[in-house]
Formats: C-alpha cells, sequence, structure tokens
C-alpha cells in the first residue's frame, strides 16, 4: 500500500476521533409540547405552572395560556381583544394591562378574569409591581393608578 494513502487514512482517522471527542452531547428536552398561537411572552411562573400570553396579531386576537410543569395545558383565558403589554405576576394573580385601556387581574388555577379596570385614557407602560400585592400602572400624560391586585 502507498505511504501517501496510509498517511491520508491516519490523518483522517485522527480527525474524525478528534472531533468525536471534543464535540459537545445534544441536551435533549424532558418534554415538548406545542401551541397553536404564536408566543409573545416570556414563561411565568405561578403556583407551580406557568403562564404566557400569546394570540394571532392578524386577527388581533390574544390570550393567556397556562401549562404545568409537564407541558400539558391547564387553562386558556378568555379571548382579550387588544395587544397587551407583558404580563406580571403578584401572588397568584396575573396582571395584564392592553392598549385598549384595560388593565384586568386573571386568578390562577385557571385563568379566570379575577377583576378588570378600565382607564380613562390610554395605558402608556406595562404595569410594575409596587408591594406584595399592590400593582401600579401609568397610563396617558398625566395619570398613575395603584391597585390591589386582590
Amino acid at each position: 500500500m502507498n505511504k501517501f494513502l496510509v498517511g491520508l487514512i491516519i490523518v483522517a482517522a485522527c480527525f474524525l476521533a478528534y472531533n468525536i471527542w471534543s464535540s459537545e452531547q445534544e441536551t435533549y428536552a424532558v418534554w415538548r409540547t406545542s401551541i397553536s398561537n404564536k408566543i409573545y411572552s416570556e414563561l411565568l411562573p405561578v403556583n407551580g405552572d406557568f403562564v404566557f400570553w400569546n394570540g394571532n396579531k392578524g386577527k388581533n386576537l390574544y390570550k393567556l395560556t397556562e401549562i404545568n410543569k409537564y407541558g400539558q395545558l391547564v387553562a386558556d383565558s378568555v379571548e382579550l381583544p387588544n395587544l397587551p403589554f407583558a404580563p406580571i405576576v403578584v401572588g397568584d394573580t396575573v396582571v395584564m394591562a392592553d392598549y385598549g385601556r384595560m388593565l384586568r387581574g386573571f386568578s390562577v388555577p385557571g385563568l379566570d378574569v379575577a377583576w378588570e379596570a378600565a382607564s380613562p385614557s390610554p395605558i402608556s407602560f406595562a404595569p410594575l409591581k409596587c408591594g406584595d400585592s399592590k400593582v401600579i400602572q401609568a397610563s396617558g400624560k398625566n395619570s398613575i393608578f395603584c391597585f390591589d391586585a386582590k
């Protein structure tokens, strides 16, 4: 056998061995689930489950979805007619404001609407936590509201 061919085989074998030993192993998902709509927020942990908002911007329909730690659907909220801001979690309530002048609190588990509050002017910013159970909301150019999330 030709010395050049033997040398080429040895170099190829060493290159292959180096690539196999130095490459990282793939991390496999513990579980995987699919959602029919596009997901627009990060997953927020609430009482051992996860909540996020998703929807269809073309149809202007949005909702909150709750999944458990195994990726199984727990609940969907009612459909929201306006583009929402990112939700926040205050205790066991998910608070969400939208561009349609509404601030809503959803109870977890189940994502039932626990309360709603309308703003007299358009909401400009996402709600923020203000203490253990309080939510503060700025709307318009000259209004600030503080709500009890319960």
